[in-house]
This record gives C-alpha cells, sequence and structure tokens, in this order.
C-alpha cells in the first residue's frame, strides 16, 4: 500500500528548499508491535501529516486504522500491508476536518479543527462483518509493526516527524496464521486472536492481552518558548497527550471512548528546570493539546524570564552563540490519575460484555497514555562557514520517556529461541501478572539477543525482578 508518497515527498522537498529543518529527536531502540498509537496528526488549515507504517515481516497484514478527533468523534479505515510493505498515508486523504472538530472553551484543548491522534492495530478479516474497514473483527497478535507520523505545515515553513507508541500484542493460544483470500488472490494472515469484538467496536471476550502504555511519563528537554502574550512569538513549544483505548483486557484499540470524557487527567505534575526548581501543573482533557504556556499557564516560566523573577523558577541557559536569543531548558515529569473501567457500567464507553467470565480485567489503575513535545523556531540563527548568516524556520519533537513502573509490559518477546522459556497458560495466570513471560514469536521474529528482565518497577539500586534483581532474558 502507498498512498500519495510523490506528494508526500513534494512537500518534503518543497520544505527543504525554502529552509526548513526537521530532525527527528526520539528514542533509538523502539521495539516493533502489534498495536501503533500517534499521539499527534494535524489536517488544520494550511497542514498535513503522513502516517509511514511499516510491516518488517513476512505476511500479509491487514491493519485497523481508527482517526480519533480532539473529543473523540472516530472514523475508521483499513490499510493492507503485504510482505515488507510500508504504507505513506496522508491523513487528509481518509479523514477531514468535519470529523475533526476542535473544542471550545478549554485551555487543555485547541478551538482548531483538524488535529487529533490516531490508533492502529492488526485485525484478522474473517468471519466479521465489517472487512471492509475491519471495525468489527478481531484484533491479532503480530509484533512487526513500526511507525513514523510527519508533519508538514508548508505555509509557516516547517517540519517535524516522531516514532509511534507500539505495544506489543500476546495471544492467548499463541502466534497462529491461517489462509484467505483478498481480491481473489490467496494470503497468508497472522491469526492468534487477542481480543473479539462486536461491530461498533466494543470488546466482547479477551484471549490474550497487549502491554499497556504507562501512566507517568517524562519529557526529557525543552527550550523555554516566547510568551503566550508576545505578538510575533519566535519560539513555540507544544504538547500533545493522548489516552487510548486500555488494552489490557478492557476496551482494546480502537475502541468507543465516548465524547468528551476525559482521558488524560494530570495532577500536581512538575515541570523542573535547571536548577532542579519544580512547579505545580494540572490538565485534564480527552486529548490535552496546546502550547505549553496555554496549557499549564505561567507554572512554566517564557524564556525571557529565565533570571528567575519572583514567582519563577530558573533555567539553564543554553549560550547565545546557537542564536541572537538565549535559550532556557527546563523538563516534565507527568503523571496521570484517569481511571480506566473496571465494570460493565463504567469507563468513557460502558460495555455490556464487560465480564471476568469473558477475559475482562476488572482491577483498578490509572488509564496509560502517549505524548510528544514538538517545537517551531521562527527565523533561527544560524552562521554558515565563510562568514554567512542567515535564518531558517525549524520544527523538532520529543517523543515522551515512560516510567516503566507504571505500566503493564515484558521485554522479552522472542528469547525463547535462545533459552526455551514457553508462556503460560491464562488459567495459570499469564495475564494477570505484571511479568509476562516470554513468548514464542518465530516465524517471523524469531532470533532476537536476550534482555534484561526486570518486572518492569526496578530501582537503580536493585528492585522486584527475578528474585529481587534483574536478570538476564
Amino acid at each position: 500500500m502507498r498512498v500519495a508518497r510523490y506528494l508526500m515527498l513534494m512537500l518534503l522537498a518543497t520544505a527543504v528548499m525554502v529552509g526548513t529543518v526537521a530532525p527527528v529527536s526520539a528514542n533509538t531502540e523502539l521495539t516493533p508491535g502489534s498495536r501503533l498509537v500517534f499521539p499527534y496528526m494535524d489536517i488544520s488549515s494550511g497542514r498535513e501529516t503522513f502516517l509511514m507504517i511499516t510491516n518488517s515481516g513476512t505476511l500479509y497484514v491487514p491493519l485497523h486504522v481508527e482517526f480519533y478527533s480532539q473529543s473523540c468523534l472516530r472514523t475508521d479505515r483499513r490499510i493492507d500491508l503485504t510482505s515488507k510493505d510500508i504504507a505513506a498515508i496522508q491523513v487528509s486523504t481518509q479523514t477531514d476536518t468535519s470529523a475533526l472538530p476542535g473544542v471550545a472553551g478549554n485551555q487543555f484543548q485547541q478551538n482548531v479543527a483538524g488535529i487529533g491522534w490516531v490508533d492502529v492495530d492488526v485485525r484478522l478479516p474473517v468471519g466479521c462483518t465489517s472487512s471492509s474497514n475491519l471495525a468489527g473483527c478481531q484484533s491479532v497478535e503480530y509484533n512487526g509493526l513500526m511507525g513514523v507520523a510527519v508533519v508538514i505545515d508548508i505555509a509557516q515553513d516547517w517540519a517535524f516527524a516522531y516514532p509511534a507508541a507500539a505495544s506489543q500484542g500476546s495471544a492467548g493460544a499463541g502466534f497462529t496464521t491461517t489462509t484467505t483470500f483478498v481480491g481473489g488472490d490467496s494470503v497468508v494472515v497472522p491469526s492468534g486472536v487477542i481480543v473479539s469484538r462486536n461491530p461498533q467496536g466494543f470488546a466482547t471476550n479477551w484471549s490474550g492481552t497487549y502491554e499497556t502504555y504507562p501512566s507517568t511519563h517524562m519529557i526529557p528537554a525543552f527550550f523555554a518558548e516566547d510568551a503566550c502574550t508576545a505578538i510575533s512569538p519566535t519560539l513555540k513549544a507544544f504538547i500533545s497527550l493522548v489516552g487510548p483505548a486500555d488494552a489490557w483486557r478492557k476496551e482494546g484499540p480502537g475502541a468507543p471512548l465516548g465524547t468528551g470524557t476525559i482521558l488524560v487527567q494530570v495532577n500536581n505534575s512538575a515541570p523542573y528546570d535547571g536548577d532542579e526548581n519544580a512547579n505545580s501543573v494540572n490538565a485534564e482533557a480527552h486529548h490535552v493539546n496546546g502550547r505549553l504556556c496555554t496549557v499549564f499557564g505561567n507554572q512554566i516560566a517564557a524564556r525571557t524570564l529565565y533570571h528567575d523573577p519572583p514567582g519563577y523558577a530558573s533555567f539553564d541557559i543554553i549560550p547565545g552563540a546557537f542564536g541572537t536569543s538565549k535559550n532556557a531548558v527546563g523538563w516534565l515529569e507527568l503523571s496521570s490519575s484517569a481511571a480506566v473501567p473496571t465494570a460493565s457500567t463504567n469507563g468513557p464507553g460502558p460495555n455490556p460484555s464487560f465480564s471476568t467470565l469473558l477475559g475482562f480485567d476488572n482491577s483498578t489503575r490509572p488509564r496509560g497514555f502517549v505524548g510528544i513535545l514538538f517545537e517551531i523556531q521562527q527565523g533561527d540563527f544560524l552562521s554558515f562557514t565563510g562568514g554567512v548568516t542567515g535564518s531558517v524556520n525549524t520544527g523538532d519533537v520529543v517523543r515522551s520517556w515512560a516510567d516503566p513502573a507504571s505500566s503493564i509490559a515484558w521485554s522479552c518477546f522472542g528469547t525463547e529461541s535462545l533459552n526455551g522459556r514457553v508462556p503460560p497458560t491464562l488459567s495459570q495466570g499469564a495475564f494477570n501478572s505484571n511479568a509476562p513471560s516470554c513468548r514464542d514469536e518465530s516465524p517471523p521474529f524469531n532470533a532476537v539477543p536476550p534482555t534484561w528482565i526486570c518486572d518492569h518497577a526496578q530501582t537503580v539500586n536493585g528492585g522486584q525482578g527475578v528474585n529481587g534483581f534483574c536478570v538476564p532474558g
């Protein structure tokens, strides 16, 4: 599947020619999964977003792509990937601004149409009545998806890219395949079922699970921006936080999440400056997004206030050699307390099928979330070889880093080909543990080197891994 590849290349080439720099600041060791979440897309006036989704494996992979608005209106699409394929999805061809309305009267969201986020997972196009968009089809295990989003603004002359947040899936019966027909052709697709659902997208039966996303995140660095009151700001910092459907046997990827419900609830979290000072910030919304100075108010000082006036923390300073203006820096630690459903009558989208008899998990925990912070620098001063000077517009982005103790995850997929481990059965509690066993992913995802297993709750000086220690996988 290749959508508007030439248009995307043309837009990127145009951006480069007019001076835009679009580096990627992100994790360098990301892991493919059965699910991808893109926490920000933007097709508002003058902007376009492309989703590059890659199949790193050899099977035919039908994808369910769910576009969510800021208030959680949903648009379903089906995108199919062949072996080793990559899709360049031009978002404006799959949905439009009428399906992505802005939100008025809420400082934690933008009253701008065209902004939203995306949830992608692998589905089985067999035995369901909605095979055209896969909305009611079963989700299956296939830990081979990778993804990158590219956001472009031609009018303002900037662009940035960021990696999707992947979540690995585990089918209760293990990784399996089946043969089906697509467009008259016989193809082999993954078939190990994780969750079944009804035509409306609600989960009806869990036979496996996904890693959850963490409920505590850190933005490792940001440049303090110009004040929101500045008439012509040259540096603007934006944040986007989304709380996707919980897929540890609760809601499932792409599920209905209500309209306007609170999915991210950041309370008493901290922005830190270069001198380890912190303030307290709060934000809650269906999709928290906007400039830092709008979302968090004056709790994050503008860069012109780096000299520590009363009521503001100070910031470390990047020397002026990097431009005509000095840049103050800081970082964020954000925790969300938004809850996940524990019964059929609660949650953002009440589900009558919610029952432990059908594999649902009724435990209480915070909803995990995914986030990015991106910054736009207008007229950034640069000095070139030979004494030539000039200015460019730049866009850069940082994906949030997770606190591993705030999620249910595992890091040893594929290692059992080296040590022979197999997952316990569902009845033995494999999906009720915070340390799921390694499982077989071969073919096509075998021969992965061992990794360290620490139950994702370890500390620097020791932890809660095997016998209290992290051990090689």
